[in-house]
């Protein structure tokens, strides 16, 4: 549940836009009967299979807007990345998959989403102090919306570890790069009466952890994205935080496989304008295996 917000404003019964998504499968053809929340096989046989390709649920919600720079291609690097939409008449979705010590900032409103993923040694600068300069200007400052004119040197030499021996992009120094993508304009979430504005940030749990009730592995900087977030408003937004147990495809065997076909390191939201047939706007989320579904007004 979602701090600040009352439950009617959380649907999690039996609705339209759940209904109907759920109706078939990705590809259309398989009928599938969610009555209530939707059960975990339910999730992952509708999530993956839209985030692994573009085969999913496009012909309604369209192609997923990518939260990567040039991902799979010789030009990906880990810069910052955000999407910003206002809710209109057109349904669409946003969202990745293969996180492994990533954070995913998410702020949505009745009017607006803006959602972004942060890579975790590049913006975490290899420590959670809170006197980090390279996250205050990879994070705070790309959150703010604020330019970074003199960036400071990268305190990580090395691209480290390997995932899956193979570099994760052309920027092995992990020099400054700016961002992709606004950083939160805080007139375009407001907070007059019934907004429900909501905070999502989804981060890795300590390093060796085994479930995702374990401690954050970068509690300080969880909390400076917060405050960044409030900042940047006029009233601090409801809250959830969800943590998640990092895979290790390196070194742990199976992990290679679950990246791409389980749940783990999935981050989904999609806005539908018309949720019952009717003009009801509604938005819903999937961080791993958390779902929020809420109908707005």
């Amino acid at each position: 549940m979602v701090a600040n917000v009352s439950d009617d404003h959380l649907i999690f019964g039996d609705n339209p836009l759940r209904k109907r998504t759920f109706r078939f499968s990705h590809d259309q053809n398989a009928p599938i009967t969610a009555k209530k929340r939707p059960k975990k096989q339910e999730s992952l046989d509708y999530v993956v299979p839209i985030l692994n390709s573009n085969d999913g649920e496009d012909t309604y919600f369209g192609p997923v807007l990518p939260l990567f720079h040039a991902r799979g291609t010789p030009a990906a690097d880990e810069r910052a990345v955000s999407v910003f939409r206002e809710f209109g008449d057109e349904p669409f979705q946003i969202g990745t998959n293969g996180l492994m010590g990533c954070s995913i900032v998410l702020l949505v409103s009745n009017e607006a989403v803006w959602m972004s993923h942060l890579w975790e040694a590049y913006s975490n600068g290899g420590d959670d102090s809170k006197s980090n300069n390279a996250f205050y200007e990879r994070v705070v400052q790309f959150i703010k919306g604020q330019p970074v004119n003199n960036p400071s040197p990268s305190p990580i030499m090395d691209n480290e570890p390997w995932r899956l021996k193979e570099n994760k992009g052309s920027n092995p120094n992990k020099i400054y790069i700016s961002p992709t993508g606004p950083g939160i304009d805080g007139t375009k979430f407001p907070s007059g009466r019934g907004q429900n504005t909501l905070l999502f940030i989804m981060a890795p749990t300590a390093r060796g952890a085994t479930s995702n009730s374990a401690p954050l592995r970068y509690p300080n900087h969880v909390e400076s994205m917060k405050t960044a977030v409030a900042e940047q408003l006029s009233k601090k937004p409801g809250y959830k935080e969800v943590r998640y147990v990092t895979l290790d495809p390196d070194n742990v065997p199976g992990d290679e496989d679950k990246m791409f076909n389980s749940l783990r390191g999935t981050a989904l939201f999609q806005y539908d304008p018309n949720s019952d047939g009717k003009g009801r706007r509604a938005w819903r989320l999937w961080l791993e295996g958390e779902y929020t579904e809420v109908q707005l007004r």
